[in-house]
């Protein structure tokens, strides 16, 4: 299933969400792309403001072919046809199995969010200059090495061998571009998102990331009881 809507919000485009075991291709998936690139579509919802960039998503046979390198969610420039760069998400979201959300802006910047059962796996922002050239930068990565020494020194048992802790969406998580050059986050992360452990770690990150400095500017890290981010009232 397929959900889209479009926010009006402080500047956001649009907003669209693959939900599990969906489609990707909508009405804006009917260009034709040169090889290797024959069997993408345009990702529904993909498409910039000004249509200069898309995300391009492929069909099911791509997935199904073992020597196609070039299986993946990727950034074009439209006209004439370019692949920018590849969209560092797995495999498993790619082919539809997954979750994500992606926020166009006006200067066609994008924040991306790759979604897993409790929460972002991973948070992208995307830029292109003038030139076409692109940067990503991983925003959830940077708020792991922020909250690196706040964890170690709780020395909670981490979230599984892979994690220390993931991230977990209570409904009022924001990655925002407020402007060109900073993105609001407002997030929580904890090692136990069942709520069960007595020596979960569950704290919310607040910070202000910028572009330009490539750092935050501003960060609080708040340690809260595990409950508070399925009743963000509770007390």
């Amino acid at each position: 299933m397929l959900s889209s809507k479009t926010s009006r919000w402080l500047g956001v485009v649009v907003v669209i969400t693959l939900l599990v075991g969906g489609s990707a291709f909508g009405e804006e998936a009917t260009n034709s792309f040169p090889a290797p690139f024959q069997d993408y579509r345009i990702l529904d919802g993909g498409l910039s403001r000004d249509k200069r960039f898309a995300l391009i998503y492929p069909r099911q046979n791509v997935f199904d072919d073992p020597n196609n390198w070039s299986m993946g969610l990727f950034l074009v420039s439209m006209e004439p046809f370019r692949v920018l760069t590849q969209i560092p998400i797995p495999d498993v979201i790619v082919k539809g199995s997954g979750s994500y959300s992606l926020n166009w802006y006006t200067d066609s910047s994008f924040i991306l969010e790759d979604d897993s059962k409790w929460g972002a796996r991973g948070v992208f922002l995307g830029m292109v200059g003038k030139d076409e050239t692109v940067k990503i930068i991983e925003l959830s990565q940077e708020v792991r090495k922020a909250l690196t020494q706040t964890f170690n020194e709780s020395h909670a048992p981490k979230f599984n061998d892979q994690v220390d802790f993931i991230f977990v969406n209570n409904g009022q998580t924001r990655w925002f571009l407020g402007n060109k050059n900073e993105v609001q986050i407002d997030c929580i992360c904890t090692t136990d998102p069942k709520d069960l452990k007595k020596d979960a770690w569950t704290v919310r990150f607040q910070g202000v990331w910028d572009i330009s400095k490539g750092d935050f500017t501003s960060r609080t890290i708040t340690r809260l009881p595990k409950v508070l981010y399925y009743f963000p009232n509770a007390k």
